[in-house]
């Protein structure tokens, strides 16, 4: 037992390490996002109903009933299908949203698109053909 408690243990009248963590711990799950960090490569199908966050590489299939963000140094090689979909980084593929898809002005995307509402900043790249309507 040490003879200099923090002025919390005194308080307390319990050491740190047994007092219980006062901070709520944060699932990942509750947070509603899930990311691929930059440096991550991934490849596979990713479905879900969270918000997806992309600024590694993924190869394969994405399937999420939020919002897609591919961030600058994000890029997707296969099908996007989401809520909404928001392009800074580089995707090649087929592309589907049932709300909007917006290309940012750094965004670049080498594919069809399809959503009842389409956004193409200037400064874009985009070689496809696109498609807007209500159904999605």
């Amino acid at each position: 037992m040490s003879l200099f408690r923090k002025e919390e243990e005194m308080q307390s009248g319990m050491p740190a390490a047994a007092r219980p963590n006062r901070e709520v711990p944060r699932k990942a799950e509750d947070a509603g996002i899930t990311q691929v960090a930059k440096g991550s490569k991934f490849h596979g199908e990713i479905i879900g109903t969270s918000d997806l966050v992309i600024a590694g590489e993924v190869e394969g299939k994405l399937i999420v009933e939020g919002t897609v963000s591919i961030q600058a140094s994000g890029y997707v090689s296969g099908e996007i299908k989401a809520r909404t979909i928001k392009i800074g980084g580089r995707v090649k593929g087929n592309i589907v949203g049932s709300e909007t898809i917006e290309i940012l002005s750094q965004g670049s995307v080498q594919g069809d698109i399809k959503s009842p509402r389409v956004v193409i900043a200037d400064g874009a790249f985009f070689k496809g053909k696109v498609e807007m309507g209500g159904d999605s």
